[in-house]
């Protein structure tokens, strides 16, 4: 992966990058996080089950948020709920 073609994220005042992952503990979630951890970027995964993915935490810079997701699925319809901001600050 190019790091100068990724997109989003956000760099904290040490320079280190942070990116949110939805869907970080599936199949693919799961190889993009690792990913980004190898490369030194630190990496939020929001789970609804973060405890049968407490392998992760392990991984350098990952950072699982046990957490329920709105009960719809449109994002941009929760985007302002104070779980998600958080994450994304």
């Amino acid at each position: 992966m190019d790091e100068s073609h990724a997109v989003g994220g956000t760099h904290d005042p040490r320079g280190q990058r942070r990116a949110v992952v939805l869907g970080g503990t599936g199949f693919v979630g799961r190889r993009l996080v690792r990913a980004l951890s190898e490369r030194d970027w630190e990496v939020v995964v929001p789970s609804r089950h973060a405890a049968r993915h407490r392998d992760m935490a392990l991984w350098p810079s990952v950072v699982l948020v046990d957490m329920n997701p709105p009960g719809r699925s449109d994002l941009a319809t929760h985007r302002d709920t104070p779980e998600l901001a958080e994450l994304l600050e």
